[in-house]
């Protein structure tokens, strides 16, 4: 269970007393698709229930697919906060079971787990509908992410106005991709031997725009919404087509330097978006970019060979594919076999803690002997101190990024260090 706590939790964050849970199923659209009407509406009761058994001191209802939880007093600090939220995850990891006389549902065949994604946020002014609104943007961002159940509203660097509702904030991503609002950054790696720019990550970012209910979202919240708008290929084309067009930019300040752009694409969408997305990456003069798999391979795990296929394809037309946070799971491993790859990235606690004991540092170094061995190269991710860089360069770890060596750089601020590397070559030469 992973609960995000507020940034200022040493302090009193309620200021009117009362706090306003959002909690969304993430499956309930699934399960709703395959029972009539009259048993989920005795589902919805039984969650319902539930939570007015967890906690008498709370107010549950349903607000369209979401619940809306309220406590009846007062609650004033994060810990009692924190408390009730942890009463409320416990009390959703439950299967329904069939001959459960307690939460009997005839139309069970198998059992079925709802895990919530929970939503908080500071009733203001007495005004529920605006702390229920940004509960549930909270809920959104965390939603299909595996490993975070709970989030805060304040820890999203997000301020959707709260009168924004879920179907509107979708229309304005759907509106922000058709008229590519959205913005992409870009964050060097250099190569760890040299201290020399070896590539470039392009990431999402949401629109400048501040009067954009997406302004300031995080990365994860759009790449939620480009799966719950069915856009997500979409979505990956135009970060593709975004980031091509400007290495062929770029490449024309510093035709010597062969630095790399990085994308990063989730393994469904290879599968599911292939015409599109080679259609976006044309058949020669692609060298250079590098598409990163990110998140679970758990969805194409049936489909592992046609994903083997298509990557190879990728590869004869000159991109190189990366497996991003690897170390994440003991998994990862079997990867380095099953899936053609020319790269391998570290995952970032993987690094935070190899500086940390020796234990943790050998099981780094052996990771990066183990790609070495089948000729892989090794980016090292989230590169925070010097330690972590000492440690590293000490290694046949090819590259790194982090934010020791640099944040994420918008488009202007790219141009220019990339003409200062030019012009420091080009006065090294005379």
């Amino acid at each position: 269970m992973h609960m995000d706590t507020p940034k200022n939790a040493d302090v009193p964050i309620v200021n009117k007393g009362r706090i306003a849970w959002c909690v969304l199923f993430p499956t309930l659209h699934d399960i709703e698709r395959n029972i009539d009407p009259g048993t989920m509406s005795q589902l919805r009761k039984v969650i319902v229930d539930r939570v007015v058994a967890s906690e008498e001191n709370l107010e549950c209802s349903w607000v369209g697919d979401a619940l809306s939880v309220l406590p009846k007093t007062r609650i004033n600090d994060w810990a009692a906060a924190h408390q009730v939220t942890a009463s409320l995850l416990e009390r959703f990891r439950f299967l329904f079971e069939a001959n459960s006389e307690q939460n009997h549902l005839t139309y069970l065949e198998q059992d079925i787990f709802l895990t919530p994604a929970i939503g908080l946020a500071e009733i203001e002014g007495g005004d529920q509908k605006v702390a229920f609104d940004r509960a549930r943007i909270a809920a959104t961002s965390i939603a299909g992410d595996n490993g975070r159940h709970v989030t805060f509203y304040q820890d999203l660097a997000s301020e959707v106005p709260a009168w924004y509702s879920e179907f509107s904030i979708r229309q304005a991503f759907i509106r922000a991709l058709r008229e590519k609002e959205f913005q992409l950054a870009y964050q060097p790696k250099v190569e760890l031997e040299t201290g020399l720019l070896f590539g470039l990550e392009a990431l999402i970012r949401a629109p400048i725009n501040k009067a954009s209910p997406l302004h300031g979202a995080r990365p994860e919240a759009l790449v939620n919404l480009a799966i719950q708008t069915d856009t997500l290929t979409e979505f990956t084309v135009f970060v593709a087509e975004s980031a091509l067009w400007q290495l062929s930019q770029w490449r024309h300040i510093l035709p010597s330097i062969p630095f790399t752009m990085s994308i990063n694409v989730l393994p469904r969408t290879i599968l599911e978006g292939w015409d599109a997305l080679l259609a976006a990456i044309p058949a020669n003069g692609t060298q250079g970019l590098v598409i990163e798999l990110t998140e679970s391979f758990d969805d194409v795990s049936s489909n592992m060979e046609a994903l083997r296929q298509r990557l190879k394809v990728l590869q004869d037309r000159g991109v190189e594919i990366s497996i991003d946070d690897f170390g994440k799971g003991m998994s990862n491993i079997d990867r380095l076999t099953a899936i053609p790859c020319d790269e391998i990235k570290l995952d970032r606690l993987l690094i935070s803690e190899a500086t940390r004991n020796e234990a943790n540092g050998n099981l780094v170094k052996s990771m990066i002997n183990l790609a070495n061995h089948y000729g892989i190269r090794v980016i090292a991710e989230g590169i925070e101190s010097n330690d972590q860089w000492h440690f590293l360069s000490q290694t046949t770890c090819k590259a790194g990024q982090g934010f020791y060596i640099s944040r994420p750089l918008s488009a202007e601020q790219t141009y220019l260090m990339l003409k200062r590397l030019a012009d420091d070559c080009l006065s090294s030469t005379f």
